[in-house]
């Protein structure tokens, strides 16, 4: 990994961290989180996007009941459980993509 590439997953926690945890952070520590990554520490040509943040848990309860309702009715079931499924195990369990792509639902 270059250096660019690991200054930028530093700035991308940070401003994660700032983003979604600031309040937790200073309510537990006092402590405001800063970003490390600043204009004269970053590395030159940096290309720095903005940061994803993850939707809530109201957000991925709203989407899988949602999505449970409207399996029964999908056009091709066994492909709509299928994804329902992989998409169930990523959410509660933490199974990577290439760990779910390698499962034999057979056995």
């Amino acid at each position: 990994m270059t250096v660019q590439k690991k200054a930028w997953s530093v700035e991308e926690f940070f401003t994660f961290l700032a983003a979604r945890r600031q309040g937790d952070i200073h309510e537990l520590t006092g402590c405001v989180v800063d970003q490390v990554i600043d204009e004269f520490n970053r590395p030159v040509n940096a290309d720095h996007g903005a940061a994803r943040v993850p939707p809530g848990e109201d957000d991925v309860e709203l989407l899988f009941s949602q999505w449970r309702q409207w399996l029964p009715s999908a056009r091709k079931f066994l492909s709509a459980a299928r994804d329902y499924l992989a998409a169930s195990l990523w959410r509660r369990i933490g199974v990577r993509m290439n760990e779910t792509r390698m499962l034999d639902l057979r056995e």
